[in-house]
């Protein structure tokens, strides 16, 4: 888990999913929502794993954006 702020001093909108090519294992939540703005402590993120096979490594990249980004 993580905390992320908005790069300006606004509530923004954003959504929140993996990259296409992501493995399927990865999730995140919340998938959607406001985030704080900058300077305060920031929107929790939870990013989850849940495997089907052990022993082959797994790539994902989080995407968070917003109308600004």
């Amino acid at each position: 888990s993580f905390k992320l702020t908005n790069h300006i001093k606004q509530h923004s909108p954003f959504q929140a999913f993996f990259a296409e090519g992501s493995a399927p294992e990865f999730g995140v939540q919340p998938r959607q929502g406001q985030l704080e703005p900058y300077g305060k402590d920031g929107t929790s993120f939870i990013v989850s794993f849940l495997p089907t096979v052990y022993g082959k490594p797994k790539i994902g990249t989080l995407i968070i954006q917003t109308e600004e980004m």
